[in-house]
């Protein structure tokens, strides 16, 4: 691998960590600001856990889907390094939208029990999507 190439796999595993970890950093803010338990009745509570773990899910599965794309023949225009950092990118990207859903959540029912599940799959999205230099390596094949 080139050093151009080892940058952006740098710039990849600095950027995925940067956003990984502002996921428990939401979950501080949760705890601290809600220390009381919100109004909002039980089945809608119920409801809204349930379409969040929805868009987790969906979140998981459209940050493969756009690394793939990206990293796609049709994207061959775009140097190598732009193309694999890029799919990391918005993958990571993507990646936190349950965290902040669930956080936006979380304040809107003034419930702090919302946020939990959707931080989950942000993070288990991270796990699933952090970069690994044998993936970049795999795909600098596939080229």
């Amino acid at each position: 691998m080139d050093d151009r190439l080892k940058h952006s796999f740098r710039m990849s595993v600095l950027l995925g960590t940067s956003l990984a970890v502002s996921v428990p950093l939401y979950g501080v803010v949760v705890f601290v600001a809600l220390t009381q338990p919100g109004v909002t009745p039980a089945a809608t509570l119920q409801s809204v856990r349930i379409t969040l773990a929805i868009f987790g899910v969906a979140a998981i599965a459209l940050s493969r889907l756009m690394r793939r794309l990206i990293l796609s023949p049709a994207s061959s225009a775009l140097p190598e390094a732009t193309r694999l950092l890029a799919g990391d990118f918005v993958a990571m990207a993507i990646s936190e939208i349950p965290a902040l859903i669930g956080l936006a959540a979380a304040f809107f029912f003034t419930e702090k029990s919302l946020f939990y599940l959707p931080a989950a799959l942000s993070l288990l999205a991270f796990m699933i999507n952090f970069p690994r230099l044998t993936t970049w390596e795999q795909d600098l094949r596939s080229f």
